[in-house]
């Protein structure tokens, strides 16, 4: 966690968590594999902040929230989260893109750029947990299917 605080970056924290994985006996066959897809692909922090960016955008400038925005913020966030890429500072131009799909002003972007790094953070580190929860589900449904085939 600290080297995602660090680094802002799921990425680099790829070798540190394949460690970690290591460190709760997961094999390398699993978490070789589990951990680098997740950090590019399992970005659950990235889809919260940008939900919650929308928000506050939204109500920066007094724009009303209806339900179907809410919903729509939403799926384009995780849509979003999926090709964003894992490098520091890589979210402020997600933030951009539900910003302006609502047309609400990009000048927001600008206030919540000041603070992104501690935003940036605090998601990644978030991301590399999610990525080693993952990983470590995986390796337990596996070891139970090779003693189940045993």
């Amino acid at each position: 966690m600290i080297t995602a605080l660090g680094t802002s970056s799921s990425l680099a924290c790829v070798p540190v968590g394949i460690e970690c994985a290591d460190s709760m006996n997961v094999p390398k066959s699993i978490s070789g594999f589990t951990i680098p897809l997740g950090s590019q692909v399992n970005k659950d922090g990235n889809g919260m902040m940008l939900a919650i960016t929308f928000l506050f955008a939204a109500q920066a400038i007094g724009a009303p929230v209806t339900m179907d925005m809410l919903i729509k913020a939403i799926l384009i966030s995780l849509i979003l989260t999926t090709g964003a890429g894992g490098v520091p500072g890589g979210g402020i131009v997600t933030i951009a893109i539900v910003i302006d799909a609502f047309g609400l002003p990009l000048e927001v972007v600008g206030i919540i750029s000041g603070i992104f790094a501690l935003i940036d953070m605090v998601y990644t580190m978030m991301n590399c947990l999610g990525d080693l929860v993952g990983t470590y589900i995986v390796a337990h449904l596996e070891s139970k299917d090779i003693k189940a085939n045993i």
